[in-house]
């Protein structure tokens, strides 16, 4: 085999289609298995030469509490890992066999992802056995394979081509939250509490050869790949299940970076998030509240802050008869996978590909703008415009003023820092000041604040609500600057998140209209959960 493989030809290949139908949980599955499609029943017969690994009986599932509070995280790796001769077998497989998958699909293009699956395992499988008979027919048993590096090949190959490829034994690895690569030797991985720890093995055998792993399971990507080289060196991905991949490629990076962003809370709701010390019941109480009002909320704070698992709780709380239109630049939300919502929408933008037109676009882009105008003809009644970044503004704002109770994040760190931001973004396509205090002042109600804090008792880092703000119209009426009136603020002493004051009269007669009694404001709120 040759000793400098090049990726094959398979742009066609589309590897994360068609989703498959997940098998019936068992014990002591990954804590990433949100992540994972299912394996085919064919595929893991084929892997079953390797033994499977005996574990005990499962233990009670830990409370929400409980896991946040878990022991320290261990990072298990395998000498096999650095193994440069093991990299260059997946790689020639892994060509080999996708070559083998792209001529299969072109015989069978109604070839469903299961089959692949199996066929691919199934060559997997071949080309190994047929490289460990060759090796000791030529020099012997001892120069063959072992077991063990069958397995680790076996393994990549397939992660290569229907997971995630070299990232998945990252992204399996329990609890991790977040993965940062600074270069293929140096991986740092975020558990929950902000423990982090650094991966001990490379992830590919050079920058370069990590710049092509990235663009091969960019390109392969479903609903229309993407391209990552030193010619396209900016990637913003989401990956199955409920990942967020950023990366930038050399020279625009002084090495290739990777930053990956594992959502474990996909199906959160407020309740959970009580449970978990984010807020208190009485905040649980009002938000739901603010929700069913339909309030148009912002979730504010840091990256890693819980802004898009608070807006994933909140959206828990709108009634499931409504039609949920959700748009992105990257799909982090998935509010389409969650049962209690039958009527969701999700829209994805595109970046398009190839040189930008006389209008300033590339061909196959679709804007967060474009896909505004879309959900305004899909019945929409609630509008989620996900994280704003910088072009997705203009679209959250028109949300706000066409749907009921639009919701949206935001990067800044307090409720006044976030007025700011949000005119900053404004002013991108509109420097009149005035007009830019007028859209926020108008069209959003709440900004919740989102923190990292250290817990007092088990010396953790733990993500809390530390505040919520309504946003009211400045001093002057000709389109001041808006304020921000804090409803419930964060008691550092007593690390409690506490009622501060009243809603103007606006909001409290919204909240009215959904049965909200003012009273319980002031602490006379039932003592069970926040549902």
């Amino acid at each position: 085999m040759s000793s400098d493989p090049k990726p094959a030809d398979i742009s066609n290949l589309p590897i994360f289609a068609d989703p498959v139908e997940e098998p019936p949980a068992k014990p002591a599955t990954s804590p990433a298995r949100h992540l994972l499609r299912a394996s085919s029943r064919a595929a893991a017969e084929e892997a079953a030469a390797v033994p499977e690994p005996t574990v005990a009986a499962p233990s009670p599932a830990p409370t929400a509490r409980e896991s946040a509070e878990q022991a320290e995280p261990v990072v298990e790796t395998s000498e096999l890992t650095a193994s440069a001769e093991m990299w260059q077998a997946v790689a020639q497989i892994r060509d080999a066999v996708a070559t083998d998958l792209a001529e299969a699909l072109q015989a069978r293009p109604d070839m469903s992802v299961q089959e692949r699956e199996t066929l691919g395992s199934q060559r997997i499988s071949e080309i190994i056995r047929s490289n460990v008979n060759d090796t000791v027919a030529r020099q012997g048993s001892a120069a063959a394979w072992s077991t063990a590096m069958q397995t680790e090949i076996r393994t990549n190959v397939f992660n290569a081509l229907f997971r995630l490829g070299r990232l998945q034994r990252l992204v399996d690895i329990p609890e991790v939250e977040n993965i940062d690569v600074v270069g293929h030797d140096n991986i740092w991985l975020t558990f929950a509490g902000n423990v982090k720890k650094r991966y001990p093995y490379p992830i590919a055998a050079s920058d370069e050869d990590l710049e092509r792993e990235i663009n091969f399971l960019a390109t392969r990507r479903d609903g229309g790949g993407r391209s990552f080289t030193q010619a396209r060196p900016r990637l913003r991905l989401d990956l199955p299940g409920g990942a967020r991949l950023q990366a930038t490629a050399k020279p625009v990076g002084h090495r290739t970076i990777l930053s990956l962003r594992i959502h474990r809370h996909i199906h959160i709701t407020l309740p959970e998030l009580v449970e978990l010390g984010t807020l208190s019941v009485p905040a649980a109480h009002f938000l739901r509240a603010s929700v069913e009002a339909g309030l148009a909320i912002i979730t504010n704070g840091f990256a890693a802050s819980g802004k898009t698992t608070l807006l994933r709780a909140l959206a828990d709380c709108i009634p499931e008869h409504e039609v949920i239109i959700t748009i992105e630049g990257e799909r982090e939300l998935y509010l389409h996978e969650r049962p209690n919502h039958p009527l969701v929408k999700s829209f994805e933008a595109r970046p398009g590909e190839g040189e930008k037109g006389a209008d300033g676009r590339r061909p196959g882009e679709e804007t967060t703008q474009d896909l505004l105008e879309d959900a305004l003809r899909h019945n929409a009644q609630r509008i989620i415009v996900g994280e704003v970044l910088g072009p997705e503004m203009e679209a959250m704002l028109q949300a706000m003023q066409a749907g009921l109770g639009s919701m949206s994040t935001i990067h800044s760190h307090s409720p006044d820092a976030a007025i700011e931001r949000l005119v900053t973004l404004i002013s991108r396509t509109n420097s009149n000041l005035t007009y830019a205090y007028r859209q926020i002042a108008q069209n959003i109600d709440l900004i919740v604040q989102m923190s990292v804090i250290t817990d007092k008792v088990t010396g953790k880092r733990r993500r809390v609500v530390s505040s919520i703000s309504e946003v009211q119209q400045g001093e002057s009426t000709s389109g001041g600057r808006p304020v921000v009136g804090e409803l419930f603020h964060f008691n550092k002493r007593t690390q409690q998140l506490e009622v501060k004051n009243l809603p103007s009269p606006r909001i409290l007669e919204r909240l009215e209209e959904v049965g909200y009694e003012p009273p319980r404001l002031a602490g006379s709120y039932p003592e069970e959960g926040a549902a």
